[in-house]
């Protein structure tokens, strides 16, 4: 199973309907919390879980799906501002 395809059961068992603007992925955590990263829509899943064997304390670790922070958010109504022609935010 890819990472994408258990966003869409997931939110589907929940009932949730996303927003057509929302972008929900699949994040791993691992050392309780304190490292999430997205994972990738093709990620196949259990890889990523089996990678977790080689952690110090494989119970740290979890996926979760949430909502994908995304760049539309920061030009909504933030001090923000992204400038085109370089890849640096501006503050």
């Amino acid at each position: 199973m890819e990472a994408e395809e258990l966003t869409r059961d997931v939110l589907g068992i929940k009932n949730l309907t996303p927003h057509k603007d929302d972008m929900w992925a699949t994040f791993e955590v691992i050392e309780n919390g304190e490292l999430e990263r997205p994972l990738h829509c093709t990620e196949n899943i259990l890889e990523q879980i089996l990678h977790w064997s080689s952690l110090a304390c494989p119970s740290n670790a979890s996926l979760i799906i949430k909502k994908f922070p995304t760049i539309g958010l920061m030009s909504e109504g933030s001090k923000h501002s992204v400038n085109p022609s370089s890849p640096k935010i501006n503050l």
